[in-house]
This record gives C-alpha cells, sequence and structure tokens, in this order.
C-alpha cells in the first residue's frame, strides 16, 4: 500500500520560499531602507522586529 504524506498547514508556510521571504521583509527595521540588516541580539518570536538599523555591511 502506497500512501501519501501530506504536509501540515504550519510546514507549508513555514517550507515556501515566498512565505519565508515576506515575513523577513515584515521582520525588517522601518528606520533603514536596507535589504538586508543586521539581527538584533535577542528578540521574541512574537516580535515587529527583528533587525537593528543597521546594514550588514559598511560601505565606510
Amino acid at each position: 500500500m502506497i500512501r501519501l504524506m501530506i504536509p501540515q498547514e504550519k510546514e507549508r508556510f513555514t517550507s515556501s520560499p515566498v512565505r519565508c521571504f515576506e515575513k523577513y521583509l515584515s521582520k525588517l527595521n522601518p528606520k533603514l531602507e536596507a535589504l538586508w540588516q543586521r539581527p538584533l541580539e535577542s528578540f521574541q518570536e512574537t516580535s515587529d522586529i527583528w533587525y537593528c538599523a543597521a546594514p550588514i555591511w559598511n560601505d565606510a
């Protein structure tokens, strides 16, 4: 007998590359327009912002 495994709703949401990127964008710090920002040292999963107002690189 062959069984098809259907992922749970939560698994489908978290495994979608588009949804992961949308979540990333939603957690960026609005004080900085850079796409790639430094992560905060600590944050809660439910926090609105996961990144500080500093880019990953320094163009100085």
